[in-house]
């Protein structure tokens, strides 16, 4: 069955103190077309509010004609403390942001119904883009964590299903993605009591979430628990990319699972590679996107893009490129310097240097906030 590929989301990790958008292509596998960069950066005329916008755990997504980008929510680049979320939707369109709901800027309508929220995730689905989970502190209260999901269908964000209702349970960095028929979710972090990571595999047909392994069902993914992994359709199959602690264990791994959808009841996630044996370096919180050749569309792969190594005892900004297609990775030159970077020693002069430290294991849920700016998931 032909689908339409998630072809618009992808984030950097850890890296932009900017709201920058990139587009990208697949480039062949070849040297001479990988030496070409695929990233070409828009420069935006916008007015000064847009600019500062810059947000770093935010949620971005194409609709399903993929042309058009949604962006919701996250923390602004200028947060001291705390954890004032943004609740505001952008689209973008023919090189123009336009804010639609939950800001106050010009030709935007009231409040956005999702609310303020970070660590959510968005993906392409059947008809619309959806909305998962998320957090968000509430001023001078505990923090807000969310189950729920929500349909961005052009206009207005629609809710399907209620904290609670829903089925997955993890509301924070679970992995997300799209083909054009379901939207599979897998993992995350529950803050809900006695906080923990899930392995659970979740496919959304549009409508109704349904669980495939898991925790609770009796037939185990594969995967194991852990938060940020990387997720994308690579034109055949689902590909899964690291993950691990949100700013402690499980330390962030480096291998690669596949899931096809349309697999027999029962088949799940299979291994690729295991640690130090893919290509790409163990990481949390990537990029990840479905990606067509410029010149022939029947060519995708999966593009994994920056992330960072958050629960060793130096924090790793990652700000490399890895395609995946037919089952290997291969590593692609960036237009942008690509040496890591170790969080708060090495950033450029003038960039904050506090890195964050999304909520980890304990008892009690911790604040988010950072200095440290990126755009996507």
């Amino acid at each position: 069955m032909p689908r339409r590929a998630d072809a618009g989301h992808i984030s950097l990790g850890r890296t932009l103190t900017v709201l920058l958008l990139l587009i990208a292509s697949v480039p062949a596998v070849d040297s001479a077309e990988a030496s070409t960069a695929a990233w070409t950066v828009v420069e935006v005329d916008t007015p000064a509010a847009v600019v500062s916008s810059a947000r770093f755990f935010t949620g971005l997504a194409t609709d399903p004609s993929g042309a058009t980008a949604v962006l919701y929510g996250g923390v602004p680049q200028t947060a001291a403390g705390g954890d004032p979320a943004l609740a505001d939707t952008w689209t973008w369109q023919d090189g123009t942001w336009t804010p639609r709901c939950g800001t106050s800027e010009p030709g935007a309508t009231g409040p956005c119904g999702p609310g303020p929220r970070v660590h959510h995730a968005l993906a392409t689905g059947p008809d619309n883009v959806v909305l998962f989970g998320g957090a968000a502190e509430q001023p001078g209260g505990p923090i807000s964590a969310h189950t729920d999901t929500w349909l961005w269908n052009g206009s207005a964000w629609i809710q399907v299903c209620a904290d609670g209702a829903c089925g997955p349970a993890a509301e924070l960095a679970v992995a997300m993605a799209g083909d054009g028929t379901r939207v599979v979710l897998f993992g995350g972090l529950d803050i809900d009591g006695a906080m923990h990571y899930v392995d659970d595999t979740w496919v959304f047909d549009g409508s109704t979430w349904t669980q495939i392994c898991g925790t609770g069902i009796g037939t185990p993914c594969g995967p194991s628990a852990r938060a940020g992994s990387a997720l994308a359709w690579d034109g055949e199959q689902f590909v899964l990319f690291g993950g691990g602690g949100l700013g402690g264990p499980p330390e962030p791994s480096a291998d690669t699972w596949v899931l096809d959808p349309d697999a027999a009841p029962g088949d799940t996630w299979a291994l690729v590679c295991g640690d130090g044996a893919c290509g790409p370096p163990a990481r949390a919180l990537a990029g990840a996107t479905t990606v067509t050749h410029p010149r022939d569309r029947t060519r995708t792969g999966a593009l994994l893009a920056g992330g960072a190594n958050l629960g060793g005892p130096s924090e790793t900004q990652h700000r490399d490129q890895w395609l995946f297609r037919d089952g290997t990775w291969v590593q692609l030159p960036t237009p942008w310097p690509s040496t890591p970077l170790e969080l708060g020693e090495d950033l450029p002069p003038g960039r904050p240097v506090s890195p964050s430290r999304a909520p980890p294991v304990s008892p009690r849920p911790a604040r988010f906030s950072s200095s440290v700016s990126t755009s996507g998931r």
